[in-house]
């Protein structure tokens, strides 16, 4: 089954205004759903908080991410972090899983695949509700 949501382009970015000494995340994204092009961009309390912002404002969407942990796939400087999500929609816990070799990004291709499997599980109740 084709995935409802694909991410085309995540640009993350922190920084801090040295007056202020306030740091700053912000995030802009690029989906596609079911085929059409959606972006936005937004500021969090951290990269992963303002990239999973701005992939709910894309999308027009709302859930609460209920689980986030990182664990390394491999040795040394060279490892790959996996990243496991679960977001709650409606009293149902999606989880998904993604991997990078930043963890930042491997955590918005879990929160994704969460998302799809969201998706997937709506079409599945649709498909068999008379």
């Amino acid at each position: 089954m084709a995935k409802k949501y694909k991410l085309i382009k995540v640009n993350i970015a922190a920084g801090e205004d040295i007056e202020s000494g306030r740091e700053f995340h912000e995030a802009s994204v690029v989906i596609a759903v079911d085929g059409k092009q959606v972006k936005d961009a937004a500021i969090g309390n951290g990269m992963v908080d303002a990239a999973y912002k701005a992939i709910e404002r894309a999308l027009k969407i709302d859930v609460q991410v209920v689980h986030f942990s990182v664990q390394a796939i491999g040795d040394g400087s060279g490892a790959d972090g996996q990243v496991i999500v679960q977001i709650e929609d409606d009293g149902c816990i999606h989880e998904g899983v993604g991997r990078k070799s930043d963890i930042v990004t491997a955590g918005v291709y879990a929160f994704m695949d969460a998302l799809n499997k969201k998706a997937q599980f709506a079409n599945t109740v649709m498909a068999h509700t008379i």
